[in-house]
């Protein structure tokens, strides 16, 4: 494992296990080569705990908070359906965000049904506080068409 760490990143710190860290970030910031996210997908499929932690990027809260996005964006649009071409554009924005985000991302399907399962949860969120959520989720992203629809909520 050190031979094949080194090799591939020029790196000789190595991951420390056993997996311990909060939001599977190594406090010391080691970096993933490029055949861990191969072990951490396996670990994934498999529903083991990673023997090593990686830095991904993102925390899971980071995660998380990117799927809140996106779920909150779908129960918007379910809510009120008339905003639903309007906010297809932010609603793809926000799946490539947690996609580029996730290291073993889901596939699409399932990733939709998780989103929906998580928008049906909020279906009883008063629509102002959903629309508050959505234009903050809306800043991170580049303007478009669901600008000023959500500028007039």
């Amino acid at each position: 494992m050190r031979t094949l760490w080194t090799k591939e990143t020029g790196q000789t710190a190595v991951p420390r296990g056993p997996y311990r860290y909060e939001d599977g970030i190594d406090p010391d910031g080691v970096t993933a080569p490029p055949f861990a996210t191969l072990v951490s997908g396996c670990d994934a499929k498999f529903g083991f705990t990673p023997a090593f932690v990686y830095r991904t990027g993102a925390s899971i809260t980071e995660r998380d908070d990117a799927r809140d996005c996106a779920s909150d964006i779908l129960a918007l649009g379910e809510r009120r359906p008339e905003l639903q071409t309007a906010l297809g554009g932010l609603m793809g924005l926000a799946i490539k965000n947690i996609l580029r985000l996730d290291p073993t991302p889901p596939g699409r399907a399932e990733l939709m049904a998780q989103l929906r399962g998580w928008a049906k949860s909020k279906a009883s969120d008063p629509l102002d506080e959903l629309a508050g959520r959505v234009r903050v989720c809306a800043g991170q992203f580049p303007s478009g068409p669901w600008t000023d629809v959500l500028d007039d909520l």
